[in-house]
């Protein structure tokens, strides 16, 4: 047979063999290809039985030892090489010349730490150069689509290496196209000068732009837009979130829950006062109330996308959208539930047992400041169960809140100025005492509970609160998961969530509702 039959014989393919391995099969190649022994030469063999099955089995011998050999052989040389292309990851030069000139391992990481060396000689430190560096590209990019919105304090956010370089390359602000095909191109897309993103190619620049995580060839990529985008969303959406009205905050307790699992406190008896030691030196523990609260978080969440049509259109604006809808829309929603729980919930948190409760008609804000004087005095004459009776309670309050029907009233109560709404004869005695903070929810039709004339003195949040707002791990701002490019649609999709719950809480006495009317 020929060499490469006799390889094929045992498994192994010629083609594919080292030197070192394929000079040892040579050899067993060789003895087991020598001619057959002439007539005379084995009779004389034959005459001699003695030595001849000895020296055939030393040469069977011979050929199974070559042959262990050489796979031992072929197989180190298989994991120096796995060896070498794990040591020098990154740097394919490397890898075919160690294979090429059979180098040590030592040598390998020798010429990596090298290269590494020279690179980072070599990495671009100046303003100029550090829009052309590739680690620096993704920050760029985001830094520009940043300034080009006009994001608040997106200086603060960048250094200003990052920041010069998006400036110097993106004078007249970054366009949607525009970032899109740097990306695409930054993970290997072919560009010609002048491109733009149609009907016809968009599905291709997406594909670069967005690749696939579980593709093998993903895994080298050197931009993900949908990263450069969601972190600009995210700065978009918390803008949104911030933007909506948060009345709330100055009267709620917010706390954080670790999952959403209903949590249940129990309101403390106010007979927390210090009690003197006995000559035992015990000292007494305060006691709970049997009146328990639950309060848990759920998940809020709304998609949003740049659309086929955006990208087409190089409508960097449709981030307005995103900004509204999944910024703006996780705010509105906490606010609908704050007022709706707290309106809904108003028989149960204010009565008048709990002396938290005022009626009639000179109870009305307009009625010469005659009805906040009864609120204040509400305020001082609070006062909560404990083990051994009823119990004044301390604190003082701090904020007025109105709707929209007494904004007016309540400002000039506050700053002391006398209108035909509010008139005090000689001296406004409630200037600058309760600070007014307006809810337009309070008087909203659509809401369980609403009044145009009721109104509340809270004290500092810090005392308690009648309400509580949960954020699951302490989020209290909105997050965009991820966006992926569609196949459906070819748009880019952002994901939004926010994990809160509104409910109420233990510390009603912190609270005087007035109804503000007969």
């Amino acid at each position: 047979m020929s060499f490469e039959d006799y390889c094929k014989s045992l498994g192994l393919d010629a083609s594919t063999l080292t030197p070192e391995a394929a000079a040892v099969l040579q050899t067993s190649y060789a003895q087991m290809s020598k001619p057959a022994v002439p007539a005379m030469e084995s009779a004389v063999a034959t005459a001699q039985p003695s030595s001849a099955p000895t020296a055939a089995a030393g040469a069977m011998l011979d050929l199974t030892a070559s042959l262990e050999q050489g796979r031992k052989m072929i197989a180190a040389q298989f994991r120096k090489s796995a060896e070498i292309q794990a040591k020098a990851a990154g740097h394919p030069e490397i890898i075919a010349t160690a294979i090429d000139q059979d180098w040590s391992i030592d040598k390998v990481e020798l010429e990596v730490m090298k290269k590494r060396e020279i690179q980072a000689r070599t990495r671009p430190t100046s303003f100029t150069a550090a829009q052309n560096a590739s680690e620096n590209l993704p920050l760029v990019l985001e830094a520009a689509v940043c300034m080009t919105r006009g994001i608040k304090n997106t200086e603060k956010q960048f250094d200003d290496k990052i920041l010069q370089a998006a400036h110097t390359q993106f004078r007249r602000g970054a366009g949607l196209q525009q970032i899109m095909l740097m990306a695409a191109a930054a993970n290997g897309m072919s560009l010609q000068a002048g491109m733009k993103i149609n009907t016809g190619n968009l599905r291709e620049v997406l594909a670069y732009c967005c690749p696939d995580p579980r593709n093998l060839q993903a895994a080298f990529t050197a931009i993900s837009l949908p990263g450069i985008l969601s972190n600009v969303a995210n700065k978009e959406i918390l803008e949104g979130y911030m933007e909506e009205d948060s009345v709330w905050r100055e009267i709620a307790v917010t706390k954080p829950v670790t999952d959403f699992k209903t949590v249940t406190s129990y309101r403390m008896l106010d007979d927390m006062t210090y009690e003197k030691l006995g000559p035992g030196g015990k000292i007494k523990h305060g006691k709970i109330s049997e009146e328990s609260f639950t309060r848990s978080a759920e998940t809020y969440a709304k998609m949003g996308a740049l659309t086929r049509t955006d990208i087409i259109n190089d409508d960097m604006g449709a981030f307005d959208d995103l900004r509204a809808r999944i910024g703006r829309g996780s705010g509105m929603k906490l606010n609908d539930l704050f007022w709706e729980t707290f309106l809904g919930n108003l028989g149960t948190i204010f009565t008048s047992t709990r002396t938290n409760y005022i009626s009639g008609s000179t109870t009305n804000l307009g009625t010469d400041g005659v009805g906040l004087g009864l609120g204040q005095k509400a305020w001082r004459q609070r006062t909560s169960p404990t083990a051994d009776g009823a119990k004044r309670v301390g604190g003082r309050a701090k904020f007025l809140l109105v709707p929209p029907e007494l904004e007016t009233i309540a400002d000039a109560l506050y700053v002391g100025r006398n209108n035909s709404s509010v008139k005090v004869s000689d001296v406004n005695t409630f200037a600058g005492k309760y600070n007014p903070i307006c809810a337009p929810q309070l008087s909203d039709s659509s809401i369980t509970g609403y009044s145009t004339t009721a109104w509340y003195l809270f004290g500092d949040k810090s005392m308690g609160s009648p309400m509580v707002v949960s954020f699951l791990n302490g989020q209290e701002t909105p997050t965009v998961e991820s966006a992926d490019a569609d196949f459906d649609t070819l748009g880019i999709q952002f994901r939004g969530y926010h994990d809160f719950g509104v409910d109420l809480g233990e510390g009603y006495l912190n609270a005087v509702m007035s109804k503000g009317a007969a």
